[in-house]
């Protein structure tokens, strides 16, 4: 049998870490589908957070935090595209993707923080 040694006053506790999955299909509502600036205001929106975002338009698949990868995806006005998020933070970082199409892009590169209430709703998750 083997035992850990810990230094005197050193709790170990289980991690608390909660990992989330959002899943949400936006319109592409932009007049020229996603182009570089809507796919760079995605990447900025995403970008700080830990969470794994994934884009999904038709077969083709993307990481949302590549402007390249969401070019690729040839996103036409119309369009159905489906982001899934996964981490600590996913519902944060859905949250940033929802505020975005519910401005339709036009939004001030320095805005404030989204709320997450409206992702929270749809995710059935109390606050």
């Amino acid at each position: 049998m083997s035992a850990v040694a810990f230094p005197r006053g050193t709790e170990v506790r289980p991690s608390q870490t909660v990992v989330r999955r959002v899943r949400r299909t936006f319109v592409v509502n932009t007049e020229h589908g996603l182009h570089l600036r809507p796919c760079a205001l995605l990447v900025k929106a995403v970008q700080p957070y830990h969470s794994i975002v994934e884009v999904e338009a038709g077969a083709e698949k993307a990481s949302g935090k590549s402007i390249l990868g969401l070019m690729a995806l040839a996103a036409a006005y119309g369009s159905e595209i489906t982001f899934t998020t996964v981490g600590e933070d996913a519902v944060q970082a859905m949250a940033a993707v929802h505020h975005l199409f519910a401005t339709r892009f036009e939004v001030a590169l320095h805005a404030p923080a989204p709320s997450i209430e409206p992702v929270m709703a749809l995710a059935g998750a109390a606050l």
